[in-house]
């Protein structure tokens, strides 16, 4: 059957483009894995991924005005960066879309099991006693069930209960849900990536990628959509591209010729059709020219050249899932005084150094590990509306310490609570705040405060995330 799709001139579609991120094994840095479908990251732009070819020029000194050709050096380490949603799962406790990028930036997540509230001791206007009281820690957010709706409150001590800010609006019944919850917590290392990343007609694999950097914003008005940023170590290609010799459905690995053999590389995973029978997830081994050795994939079959044979690339099929949330309003407790927040911007750099293992290096031409030597950087920006009250707390902000800070943004109902499973918080724990701005919205004004999380204890609790 001669297949009527293959187009070499087909052009990609910018709709045409998916992201996918699958965690690496502990000590197996850019060892390639597959992802599955439910790793499909949530885009909400261009992906871009940019690496230099390592070409050196040669500087000897001859007597003619034409350079000589560069020689080939290491290829550095290559920039990656895309925007994305913060989106709920939908369901508490369970993970997020793009939870595998969280937990590589964060380097530590948590599942909160769901719990109910207890008889004794009873439950007050900012506290309640859950059937497990070790897994709430002072700092987290908890979304509790308040007669028929969801409240999102911070926890601000534990003892043997769960203390909270601000007041619930009424206080918990006896057995009324604590619910789920995931956090991503920082950590002294962060994990590596495959990503996969599919542009049109073309899959590109980034094994050793490094999401080491964040950078968020919640205000009251729009969806939370950070930008993700930093390193990788090589790129894997696979396109679209025929088969020129024949094989036969036993022999494995084969050997084959395709049309041109420079659209994939070692490592890149493609699939083999020809209209009536289809192997999935062929895994290139080798190349030389337009020879290409495979090991086979599922539904082995013979394929005839000459009846028209596609290979194209591998990828999961994605599975869509969460909700677009929107900013709410969030609080501060600057010196134990509570601030409502406009808006919060923060800035996570985890501070990651690719880098050749000298001790093991094999030569290779791209960096072998990572390491975190310095420490993060972690800066962001507060804005409140300039209350009659404030003007004494912000007199020197220089010396303010606050406490707490907590950002959230959910889909409500029809009264304005949050949905459980569909809230997102952002929690920083400690900080200090720098001398403020002002500016004017809509007539009124708005002080902006540098933040400057810290953590004393180098626990790393300077900031977190949680979905609830």
């Amino acid at each position: 059957m001669t297949l009527s799709v293959y187009d070499e001139n087909k052009v990609a579609l910018s709709r045409q483009e998916l992201l996918f991120a699958a965690k690496e094994a502990a000590g197996a840095f850019g060892v390639i894995v597959e992802p599955v479908g439910a790793d499909l990251i949530p885009l909400t732009g261009i992906a871009s991924f940019k690496q230099d070819t390592g070409t050196r020029e040669d500087k000897r000194v001859r007597d003619s005005r034409s350079p000589r050709s560069g020689a080939k050096g290491r290829t550095p380490a290559g920039s990656l960066s895309f925007p994305m949603y913060l989106m709920p799962s939908g369901t508490p406790g369970t993970a997020p879309p793009g939870d595998k990028v969280l937990e590589a930036i964060f380097g530590t997540k948590t599942t909160r099991a769901a719990d109910t509230v207890q008889a004794s001791p009873a439950a007050t206007i900012n506290s309640f006693k859950p059937a497990t009281l070790s897994n709430y820690l002072a700092g987290q957010p908890v979304a509790v069930l308040i007669g028929t709706h969801v409240e999102i409150r911070l926890i601000t001590s534990v003892d043997t209960a769960v203390h909270v800010a601000p007041d619930f609006s009424a206080i918990p019944a006896t057995g009324a849900a604590a619910y789920a919850a995931v956090g991503y917590t920082l950590a002294d290392n962060v994990g590596s990536l495959s990503l996969w990343h599919k542009k049109g007609h073309t899959v590109k694999v980034y094994p050793g990628s490094l999401a080491a950097a964040l950078a968020l914003a919640f205000d009251g008005e729009n969806e939370v959509m950070p930008t993700v940023s930093g390193k990788y170590q090589r790129e894997v290609v696979c396109g679209t591209f025929k088969l020129a010799s024949d094989i036969d459905g036993t022999a494995d690995p084969v050997t084959a010729t395709v049309d041109d053999g420079n659209k994939v590389s070692v490592g890149a995973r493609f699939n083999i059709t020809d209209g009536t029978f289809t192997e999935t997830k062929c895994i290139v081994t080798g190349i030389s020219g337009d020879s290409v050795t495979f090991t086979r994939g599922t539904g082995k079959h013979a394929f005839t050249a000459s009846g028209g044979v596609e290979c194209t690339p591998w990828l999961p099929t994605g599975v869509e899932a969460g909700s677009v949330v929107e900013g709410r309003r969030g609080a501060a407790y600057l010196n134990g005084v509570a601030v409502d927040i406009i808006k919060l911007e923060v800035n996570i750099d985890q501070k990651v150094k690719p880098h050749e293992n000298e001790a093991t290096s094999t030569g290779a031409d791209y960096f072998e590990s990572y390491s975190t030597p310095g420490g993060r950087e972690v800066k962001g920006s507060l804005d409140v509306y300039f209350r009659q009250k404030h003007a004494g707390l912000f007199r020197r902000a220089d010396n303010l310490t606050a406490q707490a800070i907590w950002k959230p943004a959910f889909v409500a109902n029809e009264n304005g609570y949050p949905v459980a499973g569909k809230a997102v918080v952002f929690i920083v724990s400690s900080m200090r705040l720098a001398k403020p701005d002002f500016s004017e919205d809509d007539g009124e004004v708005v002080l902006n405060t540098p933040i400057l999380p810290d953590d004393d204890t180098g626990s790393n609790k300077e900031v977190s995330l949680w979905f609830l």
